[in-house]
């Protein structure tokens, strides 16, 4: 593969990264209102991994970081299996707001 057509591959698969951010923020939102359920938190921690890691590769690196600051935060309290208290939510959404601004 010559290096346009890999700049003109990676351009494109970082296009479809960006178009797929409002399903991956409304997954995130349907989650975080099922936050009591462990099931949940556990899956949302999982997706947020999941951003931490993809961002940067797809560059979205401010993306990536505020997921991974999110996910450490939602780590105790998926390995303790207890839903958040006041202070994790006030944190929590003050980062879901920093991970929104980073995927502009």
């Amino acid at each position: 593969m010559s290096t346009d057509a890999f700049k003109a591959k990676l351009a494109a698969l970082n296009a479809e990264y960006r178009d797929a951010l409002p399903g991956k923020f409304a997954d995130i939102d349907a989650l975080w209102a099922k936050r009591a359920d462990a099931g949940a938190l556990a899956d949302l921690h999982r997706l947020l991994h999941t951003m931490a890691g993809s961002a940067k590769v797809f560059g979205f690196a401010a993306l990536g970081a505020a997921a991974r600051e999110v996910e450490g935060v939602l780590t105790p309290l998926v390995k303790g299996g207890s839903p958040p208290d006041a202070k994790d939510l006030s944190r929590i959404e003050g980062l879901f707001e920093v991970l929104r601004q980073s995927a502009r």
